[in-house]
């Protein structure tokens, strides 16, 4: 190897350990903690969810758990009531049904 290509390689080693050491600087010279809340800012109000007001966020968060859980227990009382209702209605045929049977259909006289 050349002195030129020596001389070359060093000054790419120096380069990369030079970069290197410009972004260790970079992400820790900020402070980790602001960058990590910064991220985390930027997805949430991707999402829709502002992050300007925490507290209205949480009554936000309340609201609609709230509203979920109203929304299931209404889907399981409608399911149960539609079930009542089908058993009842078939029980209430069975003994119309019969009663139709019994009452237009008497046992002939005996003599």
């Amino acid at each position: 190897m050349s002195d030129h290509e020596a001389h070359a390689q060093e000054i790419e080693s120096v380069i990369r350990v030079a970069a290197k050491a410009a972004i260790r600087e970079f992400v820790y010279g900020q402070d980790l903690k602001n960058i990590i809340e910064e991220s985390v800012n930027n997805a949430l109000e991707k999402l829709g969810i502002d992050t300007q007001d925490p507290e209205a966020t949480r009554r936000d968060m309340v609201h609609l758990r709230n509203w979920t859980e109203t929304m299931a227990t209404i889907k399981k009382t409608g399911v149960a009531t539609v079930v009542k209702t089908l058993i009842s209605g078939g029980i209430a045929t069975i003994l119309i049904g019969l009663g139709y049977i019994y009452s237009t259909h008497p046992t002939p006289p005996t003599h």
